[in-house]
């Protein structure tokens, strides 16, 4: 199950296996779990840390993140549910626990900041 708060590994690029990415989910969890809808929104996370005001840093551990990071707050958008890592061909899995409630503040902050409002 997906669910909102929690960070999943993902396949950025169809069709390549190899490629991985992770991603904070952002939509609420009726829309993740609605199988009308094949999307979800979230934001990536980059190791490229460049401290700009709408990125969140991420110390690492933070939602099972495996490095520091970077919420991309600038590049919300939708994710396609077939992207999503499964595990065992179940459900997809977060990689860890969920991030605090101050972290997903700062993230709805940082896009907020990166729209200019």
């Amino acid at each position: 199950m997906i669910r909102r708060g929690f960070v999943y590994e993902v396949t950025p690029r169809p069709g390549d296996p190899k490629a991985r990415r992770f991603i904070l989910v952002l939509s609420t969890d009726a829309r993740n779990q609605s199988p009308a809808i094949e999307t979800v929104i979230a934001v990536p996370f980059t190791t490229r840390v460049r401290r700009l005001p709408w990125r969140v840093l991420f110390p690492r551990g933070t939602g099972g993140l495996p490095a520091k990071c970077e919420a991309a707050c600038e590049l919300v958008g939708q994710w396609g549910k077939s992207r999503f890592r499964r595990l065992r061909g179940g459900d997809p899995s977060p990689i860890g626990g969920p991030v605090s409630a101050d972290h997903l503040a700062e993230v709805f902050e940082g896009i907020r900041l990166s729209l200019g409002y």
